[in-house]
This record gives C-alpha cells, structure tokens and sequence, in this order.
C-alpha cells in the first residue's frame, strides 16, 4: 500500500540519546524495529546496537530491494511530547499518508497527534534531516521520520507502545504477517502463555478448534497481542 516494500530504521546506535532512568532511545528503537521484523520479516537498516550513518541507512534500505523507509524514533526534550512524522520537503503528496499513519499510531498509544511536518535548512529547500536527504538520494520513492512521543511516554508502558505500534503498521502498509511453520506456532503460544510446549499435546486432543487455531497463526492470517 502506498509505497511498496517498506524499510524500517531504528534510529541512532546502542546506548543513544537517555530518557527517563533506564531508557536509551537507541535501544528501544531497536527493540521496536525487531518486533516488526519478527512480525513481518521486514527490512531493518541494523539488527544491532552498531552505529550506521545517515548514508548508509537509506543505501542498506534500496540494495534491500526496498521503496521507502521509515526511520524509527522518540523524541526529546520531555516537552516535545506526541507523536510527529517528518516528510520530504520535495514531496508534498505524502503529507496526507503521513498525516493517516500520525494519528492511528497517536490512537493506539493514547497519545497526541502533533503534526505531519517539513523541515529544511534556511533555504526552504534543502530537507535538514539527512535521513531524508540521503535516502531520497539513494532512490528511496520517500522517507518519513516518525517521533512516537517523547522519551518520558515511550518509556512508560514500553513493551505495549511498541506491540500497539506494530499492529498498526502491519495494517497501514498492508504487510503480511511473518509465516512460521506449525512448531514455531505452538513456540509461539508457550512463550506467551509461560507454559512448557507439551502442553499443547493435551490442548489438541481435548479441542478440535485448536489445531485451526494455529494452523492461522503459522500462516499469518491470526496475529497475538501479548497481555491480557
């Protein structure tokens, strides 16, 4: 939808940018950014806590065979609170998209929606973000910088923030969920349920609903939301 096959890029490096006690922007962009690759085996710019800069992020994305990108953040300081997309300056048509995408990713994190927005150097031309800049260079089709809150509401709550968050992404850019075979499935529910897989075994026997049941989330066509 919209753009073709989507890149995301967790910003910054392992360690970056501290919050509240405890929260490394960095390090939960990147845990962020593996949850929807877990979710959707999509295309990250880093799977680790290495530093890559702006260049090499939009480069990874296209040799990826990807069409645009998404670059992954929070935002300081603690008064930059909500949620803000940043979209190319070149690309006006993208404010609606970003707009959409801004509130439905606001909606599911009990947020505010502050804007989709351009920001340029004093020429009013030139993008300032070099996320931007550079991925556009390397032949993205775009590149939206998304600010999911500030450090301090990310922080709180963080594991749900970014599970709300990859629900919506998967249904905004209509990406397949991550197909997995019958035993990664039931890995799946064991993990989720603190349970020892052989208790499945029993499940099955006792009820015929079940092996639908994970027949759809090895497929992809159920997705689990952890909690209650």
């Amino acid at each position: 939808m919209y753009f073709g096959k989507m890149a995301f890029d967790p910003g910054h490096y392992a360690g970056a940018n501290l919050g509240p006690a405890g929260y490394y922007e960095g390090d939960a962009m990147l845990q962020f950014g593996l949850e929807l690759q877990k979710a959707y085996d999509c295309f990250l710019t880093r799977t680790t806590g290495k530093d890559l800069d702006l260049k090499q992020r939009g480069l990874l994305a296209k040799s990826a065979g990807c069409d645009a990108m998404i670059s992954l953040h929070t935002n300081a300081p603690k008064e930059a609170s909500g949620v803000i997309i940043f979209y190319p300056v070149s690309r006006p048509q993208d404010k609606p998209v970003a707009e959409a995408l801004g509130k439905e990713l606001a909606k599911a994190m009990g947020l505010t929606f502050r804007g989709a927005k351009t920001r340029t150097f004093s020429d009013g031309k030139t993008d300032y973000y070099g996320v931007i800049r550079d991925g556009l260079r390397a032949g993205l089709k775009t590149v939206f910088i998304v600010e999911h809150g500030s450090h301090w509401e990310f922080a709180v709550n963080t594991k749900a923030k970014i599970a709300a968050c990859v629900e919506v992404y998967g249904k905004f850019f209509e990406m397949p969920a991550k197909e997995m075979t019958y035993e990664q499935a039931l890995q799946v529910l064991s993990d989720m349920a603190g349970i020892s897989v052989g208790y499945w075994a029993v499940r099955k026997d006792i009820d015929r609903w079940f092996e639908k049941f994970v027949i759809d989330l090895a497929k992809g066509t159920l997705r689990l939301k952890e909690g209650k």
